[in-house]
């Protein structure tokens, strides 16, 4: 027998098509009508119904009440000043009596003394003053070393009678231990000559001058 040729014989794949066709529209039904209401029933299974109920939010809550402040004081307003204006009694009424003793008035005070009254001396007076006052005045050495010369105004504080009470030295000579030894020779003195016209018990100033002059 040839093989070959059984095999190019048309007849036989004519058959084989065929049945290759057939069970292809076998399966393509079965899948069309079989397994398509299998797969519709596992897909329509049972439905569950859930009513889903919205949650409501929690309420909030409401803000706290703000803080009740205390309501301050008045301002304090000073009461006016009310001026009452008392009468004095009259001076013939008595008020109030006391039993109590008042001290006595303290003494009154003695007038002050009276000032020395300065006196303006004669030329005739002013003399005998220096004539008297020569006696007690030295010239000191230690001035006639140094040829120290000048004049000292000396003022004299005297009782009436002549009674030397103060001495000053009102101007300078310009040096010191003429100065001095004009005054301590008025406080040697201690007197000074009796001055006529003048009121007894009364103090009197005397401006004197005591010249200190080398001789030549």
């Amino acid at each position: 027998m040839d093989y070959a040729a059984q095999q190019r014989n048309p007849a036989k794949h004519l058959v084989g098509i065929g049945l290759v066709v057939l069970l292809h529209i076998v399966l393509i039904y079965a899948l069309v009508n079989g397994l398509a209401m299998k797969v519709m029933k596992v897909v329509q299974g049972p439905i569950e119904t859930k009513i889903i109920q919205q949650v409501k939010p929690p309420p909030e809550t409401p803000p706290p009440p703000p803080p009740k402040l205390e309501q301050p004081p008045p301002p304090y307003i000073p009461p006016p000043e009310v001026n009452i204006t008392q009468t004095a009694p009259p001076q013939n009424t008595i008020t109030v009596v006391t039993h109590e003793k008042h001290p006595p008035p303290p003494p009154p005070r003695p007038p002050p003394p009276n000032r020395p009254v300065a006196l303006s001396l004669s030329a005739g007076d002013e003399q005998s003053i220096l004539a008297a006052v020569q006696k007690y005045l030295t010239y000191p050495p230690r001035a006639v070393a140094n040829n120290e010369e000048g004049t000292a105004m000396i003022r004299v504080t005297f009782k009436a009678g002549g009674a030397i009470l103060r001495v000053d030295v009102v101007r300078r000579s310009g040096y010191f231990a003429l100065d001095a030894e004009a005054r301590k020779a008025f406080e040697r003195m201690g007197r000074l000559p009796r001055l006529a016209n003048l009121p007894p018990g009364a103090e009197f100033t005397v401006d004197i001058p005591v010249t200190f002059k080398l001789s030549d």
